[in-house]
């Protein structure tokens, strides 16, 4: 039994990987991974390793496979400044921390309030998005973090904001079920900050990349959520809810008023 459930978790896993192959930018969790699928998505960089082997290496090793590429397209990449440890980029969101109130109550896809209730957003097709919606004018459009960085509550304020309108980005291409957890996109925010690069910027590439993705690739279904969901993994961040469960994140979008 033991090693059945072993064999059944390896799938899933290799599962999420053969998704992240696809759709590789909702997956990026450092700089080094978004330069990849980014090069990826250009036809380039047909000896490297898939996503999944390239991820686990660490930051020196991923940099140094990317090197050459990135000098050919105008990109310096400081390989020594790249650290030789695997960082740990889902480690706990330390500014949403659990708000969850007794009133609410996560039941299989939804979130049930005292006022309103939340569905779970998962990937959606393209006849169900809005007409504009992977065209041109659709832009992540995140605003740049214009204040100290080193006064917390500055950054955190920013981050939540940030990330409420990333999510909202997300949804509006249908890829609700395929999106980064707070602390993934924090580290991504410090991980860009300290390679100087700009997390505005980046950010629209990757929206741009995804929508191109979208356009011809049927994104993986994401409907339902595990067991082991609980709302103790859940936080509010205005009309949604957010829930995050190892490697996997839950979108759910508020629905209507109850009376």
């Amino acid at each position: 039994m033991f090693i059945r459930s072993c064999f059944f978790i390896t799938i899933v896993c290799l599962s999420n990987f053969s998704h992240a192959e696809k759709f590789c930018l909702s997956y990026a969790e450092n700089y080094y991974e978004q330069l990849y699928c980014e090069f990826k998505a250009q036809g380039q960089g047909k000896n490297l390793p898939d996503f999944y082997n390239f991820r686990r290496n660490n930051e020196m090793t991923q940099a140094l496979l990317l090197k050459s590429i990135a000098r050919s397209n105008g990109i310096t990449l400081n390989v020594s400044s790249a650290t030789s440890k695997k960082t740990q980029p889902s480690r706990p969101a330390k500014n949403l921390k659990s708000t969850s109130s007794p009133s609410c109550l996560l039941t299989d896809n939804s979130i049930n309030c005292k006022q309103h209730h939340y569905l779970l957003a998962g990937n959606k097709p393209n006849e169900a998005l809005e007409d504009f919606a992977l065209e041109s004018q659709n832009k992540m459009t995140l605003s740049s973090f214009q204040g100290n960085r080193s006064h917390q509550a500055a950054v955190a304020s920013y981050l939540v904001d940030s990330y409420e309108h990333y999510l909202t980005k997300m949804l509006s291409i249908g890829l609700g079920g395929s999106t980064l957890s707070y602390g993934k996109f924090e580290y991504l925010f410090w991980d860009l900050q300290k390679k100087n690069v700009d997390f505005s910027s980046r950010f629209e590439k990757m929206f741009f990349y995804l929508k191109q993705d979208k356009k011809n690739i049927i994104a993986p279904a994401k409907s339902s959520v595990p067991e082991q969901l609980t709302i103790e993994n859940c936080y509010p961040i205005n009309s949604l809810w957010v829930c995050s469960l190892g490697m996997n994140n839950y979108v759910f979008v508020k629905q209507a008023y109850i009376l």
